[in-house]
């Protein structure tokens, strides 16, 4: 420690001043031997004490040699970029790159300094336990012959405020307005017939707070104990639809004499009515206030990408995001929602579990089970369409949904290999658009939003804390996906297959090249491969939602091949930054293996694009979320957000200031994060899991988790994800790992993000100690405060790469 390091030293010099005098004065000899031998020990402590600190010096030296150069200046505690002493036009070149200047150290890099270093030494008090700072940890699955056995305890955490940041990143952007009207729309607008009934969804100002349900833990749906718990989450539906039914006659209110329309639908878990009005009617609609977005109803389109490897099976993505250590825990309660185009649920895969619901929220009414119930509904006189089948791509009968349920938890029954990631009870919501399906009738192949509004509302009555969405849009359903979170749900969505292309992200639709190229410097025009980039925003408005986890698509056995580009993160995958620059994706899913298909009861298949990575982390999700109820014995405290943290966490990139806030994404570096955000992911496995959450409730307040270190652990894998609404202004919390001896060796430092992560490997292991991982919020606008989800993990070996 820095305090043993000093005392050392002032010894070695106390007793040398006193060993001069005692020379020229005549000490005796055996006087002059003892402090001979107290200069000799207290050298040898200053060597230990100096080789500890060179130790952790080295660490540091390389932790920055793996991060990305910054571009603050060291001389001007700013976040400017640092200009370059030449003829270039900043009108022309604004974001030019700039050289470094060697003999400068980048200040925000300078962690060992006295600004870095006096942030450890703020007095902290102990609020372990404490309201807004629930946490604990938990002994994670072993795979070098370990015990299964969990072994938990209360996380160790100190809060302090007021801290002097080491340095300043400069103003934050305006927020960026949305869009009045989808792509889609707009162009109905410009060229449809002025009369014509179309199909809308109007996003509308909302000023309803939601909070979460209480969970089902693991009682089996249907139980009493479920049953008890249901009625009281009833009651807190019912006071939401009221408030809607009261929000909905405001705006009617606002329409009346000036245009006509019918319901279609009213959903409850967003102020986002579906209705249907003449197209002309569309412009008076927009200019009312309370009105955020319009787009029409059934633009939303599947992400299924290109068939290219039949030979890779499930059990390859198992073991890529290592999930099998978590079998063991028998973690297989609860319900997975699929939202998507139905299931086969004859197939040989899925028939095993008689307690899934396979519902048709297209066809089936207000509770998607037609004119019968639970799990499966029917057809009748009411619902003479209702079909819960799977009829995507029905030329060649391979369906979309029934891929997606069986990689999450299909049986083993055709093939071992072939086993679902997990063995939880996985639900089907079909949310094709109403369509009188029949031998010789093609399904249409899309989703229909207010369809997928009704399926999201009902995985929430029927108990799932999970949810996966492999289609995207450009109309704006974030507000459904970012309430769903409000009430206790994650929601995994896919980023699209459009990356090169601004259209709708039909799969049918992809261009080359890319109609919306870069042209700004520094930007990197073209990826490693010669793949073009866009210029923002993201892909799919749908999945740029503040408060869900985007997936992109890399191939289970690069290289993933696309217009002849061959890359391991597939080139169709969408790709940020969001359009208020926040990374996404989020996470990379694996594509491309081999699962059920939906012709017949015994057909298995090769399933790609986004549509097949990001059912992949929702399973992953799952099992985050029943070890962690498992571990906290179901605490009422527990929340999607430590899941989103622990997924993240498990990934292999971290983040870092990007020099300044006005970067658009994809400039050197930086266009990484936009393209994979952490990258693959792996569990945690050999080690302790800390989880756990924290309320940051101003700039320079610090939240600090003490990690005790076992000697030789190869790593510490941290990430933070903080739930920011999308009219909210954006608080910048980052994250850093700290040292024993108080010297900060890495931190996830982002500008523009919600999430951050931090992480380092190391081969010859880590010195045995207390650790501190500090949550700093370094510019937080929001009176109310920002709750900040951590998961930091303590691993002994098998670690990724930092």
């Amino acid at each position: 420690m820095l305090k043993n390091k000093n005392s050392a030293f002032l010894r070695f010099l106390l007793i040398l001043s006193c060993l001069v005098p005692a020379i020229f004065m005549g000490c005796e000899l055996e006087a002059g031997v003892q402090i001979a031998e107290d200069i000799r020990e207290a050298q040898t402590e200053l060597e230990e004490e100096l080789l500890k600190a060179e130790s952790t010096l080295e660490v540091l030296k390389n932790e920055l040699e793996r991060t990305p150069e910054s571009t603050v200046d060291s001389g001007e505690k700013s976040g400017q970029i640092t200009e370059k002493t030449d003829d270039v036009d900043p009108v022309k070149e604004p974001l030019r790159v700039r050289e470094k200047d060697e003999a400068s150290e980048k200040q925000w890099m300078e962690f060992d300094s006295p600004a870095w270093m006096a942030l450890g030494k703020l007095d902290g008090k102990d609020v372990s336990g404490r309201a807004g700072f629930e946490g604990m940890f938990v002994t994670t699955p072993s795979t070098d012959g370990g015990t299964d056995e969990i072994v938990t305890g209360m996380a160790e955490v100190t809060y302090s405020t007021g801290a002097t940041l080491p340095y300043v990143k400069g103003e934050q952007p305006p927020t960026i307005d949305t869009p009045k009207y989808s792509p889609a729309l707009l162009s109905k607008l410009e060229n449809g017939d002025p009369g014509e009934p179309i199909d809308i969804n109007v996003t509308l100002k909302d000023d309803l707070i939601l909070t979460p349900l209480p969970r089902f833990k693991d009682f089996e749906r249907g139980s009493d104990d479920w049953k008890k718990i249901d009625a009281v989450r009833q009651v807190e539906i019912q006071k939401i639809k009221d408030a809607r039914k009261i929000q909905f006659s405001e705006f009617r209110d606002l329409l009346r004499g000036k245009i006509n329309f019918e319901i279609v639908y009213l959903p409850w878990i967003a102020n986002t009515p579906t209705i249907t009005v003449r197209l002309d009617t569309v412009k008076i609609l927009a200019e009312l206030d309370q009105v955020i977005n319009i787009s029409l109803n059934d633009e939303a389109s599947i992400t299924q990408g290109p068939d290219l490897d039949a030979a890779n099976d499930v059990l390859a993505v198992r073991e890529q995001l290592r999930t099998i250590p978590y079998d063991g825990q028998k973690l297989n309660w609860g319900y997975l929602a699929v939202v998507d185009t139905g299931a086969r649920i004859t197939h040989d895969m899925l028939d095993d579990q008689s307690g899934a619901i396979a519902a048709d929220c297209g066809s089936g009414g207000e509770t998607c089970f037609g004119d019968g119930g639970p799990p499966n509904g029917k057809a009748g006189t009411l619902f003479p369409n209702y079909n819960n089948g799977d009829f995507y791509n029905s030329r060649s009968g391979d369906g979309h949904g029934t891929s997606v349920k069986a990689v999450i938890s299909g049986s083993g029954d055709i093939a071992s290999e072939l086993r679902g990631i997990t063995q939880v009870t996985t639900d089907s919501w079909k949310a094709s658009p109403p369509y009188p399906y029949s031998d010789n009738q093609q399904a249409r192949q899309g989703i229909s939003i207010e369809a997928a509004h009704r399926a999201l509302e009902m995985a929430i009555v029927m108990g799932s804390v999970i949810s996966t969405h492999s289609y995207g849009s450009w109309a704006r359903t974030e507000h459904e996906y970012d309430n769903a979170f409000d009430l206790g749900m994650g929601v995994f969505v896919a980023s699209g297959n459009s990356a090169c292309s601004a259209e709708s992200p039909v799969y049918n639709q992809h261009e080359l090249p890319c109609d919306r190229k870069v042209i700004r410097a520094p930007a990197i025009s073209y990826d490693e491969k010669g793949v073009q980039m866009i210029e923002p925003a993201f892909s799919s408005l749908s999945d740029d939602a503040h408060k869900v986890i985007t997936v992109g698509a890399h191939d289970i056995d690069p290289p993933c091949t696309w217009f002849e580009v061959n890359t391991n993160v597939c080139p169709y995958s969408g790709r940020g930054p969001a359009p208020d620059g926040r990374y996404k994706p989020d996470i990379l899913g694996y594509t491309n293996w081999e699962s059920a298909k939906a012709n017949n009861d015994n057909d298995t298949g090769s399933f790609g694009g986004t549509s097949a990575a990001t059912p992949t982390i929702a399973a992953m999700a799952q099992i985050y979320n029943n070890f962690l109820e498992k571990a906290s014995n179901f605490a009422s405290w527990l929340s999607p957000g430590h899941v989103y943290a622990a997924v993240l966490g498990s990934g292999e990139h971290q983040t870092f200031w990007e020099g300044s806030y006005n970067y658009i994404g994809v400039e050197p570096n930086i266009s990484t994060l936009n393209i994979e955000g952490v990258g693959r992911p792996k569990m945690f496995v050999n080690g302790s899991l800390h989880s756990g959450s924290a309320q940051i409730n101003d700039t320079g307040d610090i939240a600090t988790v003490n990690l005790d270190v076992p000697n030789g652990a190869c790593g510490i894998q941290a990430a933070i994800w903080w739930p920011e609404g999308s009219d909210q202004d954006h608080n910048d919390i980052d994250i850093h790992l700290v040292s024993p001896d108080g010297v900060t060796f890495a931190a996830g430092q982002s500008g523009k993000s919600v999430w951050e992560r931090a992480s380092i490997k190391t081969d010859t292991g880590l010195p045995k100690g207390i650790y501190k991982a500090r949550i700093v919020g370094f510019d937080v606008n929001v009176k109310q405060g920002q709750q900040v989800f951590y998961s930091i993990h303590v691993q002994k070996t098998k670690c990724w790469d930092g």
